[in-house]
């Protein structure tokens, strides 16, 4: 319903001055179609649990509690849910058609009542000189006022006070005894503080029109208390009084039928007002003491603010709004909306691209407002990520010019993201930028020296890897890689102080020894690696002869010498070199050569036969093939008789 404008309207100029205006992108907004009709009586903001409470007023029975981001929380059923007030964890309903207070649990949302005895209709509620003062009475009626404690003890005698139309309240954070009250709609607007500490309350000060209005919609308290802000509907702008002695210090020109203020003292103290006029902008905003709008908002459609429609978060964050159409059947809506409407652009380029782990770092950057030059004073912060993680490089002046530059160092190999961040200001938005480089890693020196570069099947190597000094890590690894075999660790473990690390290893063939250092956030994978051969180790016997003479093994004539020979390690399927040699005319001559492949336990035997009374000697040999050097057994002599 639409709360009814009193008596005598009086014409008055809208104030339209030069405006300086961002238009903020309300495709972004929240906006939440409420349980009523029409209008609202009034809304409180519970910064405690991040709620906003809005009363459907007399006639209809809702409070519609959303949070911040606007979402519909609940809708509590209070009939002629009408003024509202916070006191501590309590928020105290008028309900006007039920004449009575209801109280809810702010926490829980659980709701009770406390009886105004006889009393009826009550709309308007304040807590205030430690009770809470309501209204008695339709708005039109003659109405009184009459207070009860908060726990429903010591309701009073109803007192009748300057204000007896339609009574509106706003309570003083810097005087817990001073209430402010206004008749709603009423033109010309008398404003009338009260001590109500006193019985009956005691009139402080009164003044007709200190701010030039008719018709007050609305009014609340500076931050400080020192002054109050009015919004009336004859004016096309909100107007700024003394509280000592009511006069009027300046008007925040907007457009006109003012409906609705509020301030929050984040910023400096910010002023948001609403405008019940669907022509041309109807939320704007202020730095308190700047006449002059640093935002507002052209709501969508003919949607306008209507009275009491305008509150800010309690950390002046966002600005919330109730509007209502053109017709009576248009929809009550709530929006969430961003103070801060012209954008910042940051910029950020970190230099050299490709630095090497040590080298400067330059960071240069722009930052620049959408509506103009900047202010002075403005900072930009710079944090680098990289392998080492998350971490504050510092803040830079920005220059009046826009530009910025701050110097870091490389630390760590890999890439490094810089991002610079401005946090924003109480009429433009932060904003981010950000660059990477990629940084080069310090060189890592790695060494190995074999006690061997070969030994036989069975025989131990004596490895010794070293790591160059200056890194971070001093971990080093050893391995051995087989021929035609897999890598294998043999040890892992930090270098001692000279830089060393050392290890014993068998090797069953020809092997590669690597000393490997993983590099760390500064430095390079590094490695170095060397080859021991293995050699294989070759027997050979000569066997079933009859008799020894000397080095001689003696065979009768016309039977076969056996020869067995044996390879470590297995060798099957190689082929065994036996060459045999006579002893004629004085010399060695070669009588026979042959190959035999080794069998499955890498083992031959062959024979041999020749002339009776003659000198003859046999060798045996594996040659040197690709992952063992080869080997030879000594000359086995024997004689035929």
């Amino acid at each position: 319903m639409r709360f009814p404008r009193l008596s005598g309207a009086v014409a008055a100029s809208v104030l339209i001055g030069a405006v300086r205006v961002g238009l903020a992108p309300l495709a972004s907004a929240s906006i939440t179609t409420l349980p009523m009709s029409d209008d609202i009586f009034e809304m409180v903001v519970d910064g405690a649990h991040d709620h906003v409470f809005v009363s459907s007023g007399p006639g209809e029975d809702a409070v519609a509690v959303l949070d911040y981001s606007g979402a519909l929380v609940t809708t509590l059923t209070i009939a002629g849910a009408s003024g509202m007030a916070i006191v501590g964890s309590t928020l105290f309903v008028a309900a006007a058609d039920a004449d009575e207070i209801v109280t809810v649990d702010t926490a829980t949302l659980t709701t009770g009542t406390l009886s105004i005895g006889s009393f009826t209709h009550p709309e308007s509620i304040a807590y205030v000189a430690g009770t809470l003062w309501f209204t008695i009475g339709a708005c039109g009626s003659s109405v009184q006022q009459a207070h009860v404690d908060t726990d429903g003890q010591n309701l009073s005698t109803a007192t009748t006070l300057e204000a007896a139309t339609c009574p509106r309240y706003a309570t003083s954070p810097a005087d817990p005894n001073l209430l402010l009250m206004f008749d709603e709609g009423v033109s010309p607007t008398t404003l009338s503080e009260y001590d109500m500490s006193t019985g009956p309350p005691t009139l402080v000060t009164s003044a007709a029109n200190p701010d030039g209005s008719g018709n007050g919609e609305d009014a609340v308290f500076g931050p400080a208390g020192a002054s109050f802000f009015t919004a009336s509907a004859t004016q096309g702008a909100f107007a700024q009084v003394k509280t000592s002695d009511l006069t009027s210090i300046r008007a925040y020109t907007a457009q006109s039928a003012a409906a609705a203020v509020d301030v929050t003292a984040s910023g400096g103290g910010r002023l948001a007002g609403g405008i019940d006029s669907p022509a041309g902008n109807s939320v704007w905003v202020y730095g308190i003491g700047t006449s002059t709008a640093t935002n507002s908002f052209d709501l969508p459609g003919d949607d306008a603010v209507v009275p009491r429609g305008v509150a800010w978060s309690d950390d002046g964050a966002s600005i919330f709004a109730v509007t209502h159409g053109s017709t009576p059947s248009s929809p009550v809506r709530f929006y969430v909306l961003d103070p801060q409407a012209f954008g910042s652009t940051l910029t950020l380029s970190a230099t050299p691209d490709h630095p090497t782990v040590g080298d400067q770092i330059t960071l240069t950057g722009t930052l620049t407002y959408d509506d103009g030059p900047l202010t002075g004073g403005e900072t930009v912060g710079l944090t680098r990520t990289d392998a080492s993680g998350t971490h504050t490089v510092g803040q830079a002046a920005v220059a009046l010019d826009g530009s910025y530059q701050l110097h870091d160092k490389a630390r760590v190999g890999g890439d490094a993201t810089y991002e610079a961040s401005f946090d924003g200001s109480d009429h433009h938005k932060a904003s981010v930028a950000s660059d990477t480089v990629t940084v080069n890693k310090l060189a890592s020196h790695v060494s190995i020296r074999l006690s061997d570069q070969a030994v036989s099947f069975g025989h131990a190597v004596h490895i010794t890897g070293h790591l160059g000094s200056g890194t971070q890590s001093r971990v080093l690894e050893l391995f051995a890689k087989p021929d035609s075999g897999q890598q294998r660790l043999i040890r892992r473990a930090k270098v001692d102080r000279r830089g060393n690390l050392s290890a014993s290893y068998t090797p069953s063939r020809d092997t590669t020894f690597i000393a490997h250092f993983d590099g760390d956030l500064k430095h390079r994978s590094a490695q170095d690696s060397a080859i021991t051969r293995v050699r294989v180790i070759l027997t050979a016997k000569l066997t079933k002869y009859v008799s020894t003479s000397g080095r001689y093994r003696i065979y009768r004539g016309g039977s076969y010498a056996h020869c067995e020979v044996h390879v470590s390690p297995n060798h099957a399927g190689f082929r065994i070199h036996a060459t045999l040699q006579g002893y004629v005319a004085g010399h060695w001559k070669v009588f026979d050569t042959d190959s035999f492949p080794l069998n499955s336990k890498s083992s031959i035997e062959f024979v041999l036969y020749g002339t009776s009374n003659v000198n003859f000697r046999v060798k045996a040999a594996l040659p040197t093939h690709t992952d063992h050097l080869g080997d030879a057994s000594p000359w086995l002599y024997l004689r035929f008789k």
